[in-house]
């Protein structure tokens, strides 16, 4: 839904020639060092609902990292809970 929303909107804003932007940023890197259940604890006190919290969970559960430096080998671990 926000995605169709999202396309829908830049359409709209072409249409009548206006400028359209989008940002997208990757924070999971920030949310490893984060503790998983207090942002739970905080989606919920924040009223958002029982699926999308267990959609976030779901995210953070069993979730691998990569690392590689320069031309090293890489490794991978899983990330655990902080």
């Amino acid at each position: 839904m926000c995605l169709t929303r999202l396309v829908q909107n830049y359409k709209n804003a072409l249409d009548v020639e206006r400028k359209y932007g989008i940002l997208i940023t990757d924070l999971s890197a920030a949310l490893d060092y984060l503790p998983h259940r207090l942002l739970i604890a905080h989606l919920k006190a924040y009223e958002l609902d029982d699926n999308a919290c267990k959609l976030m969970s779901s995210y953070f559960t069993g979730r691998m990292q990569r690392v590689k430096v320069g031309m090293e080998v890489e490794v991978t671990s899983t990330v655990r809970d902080t």
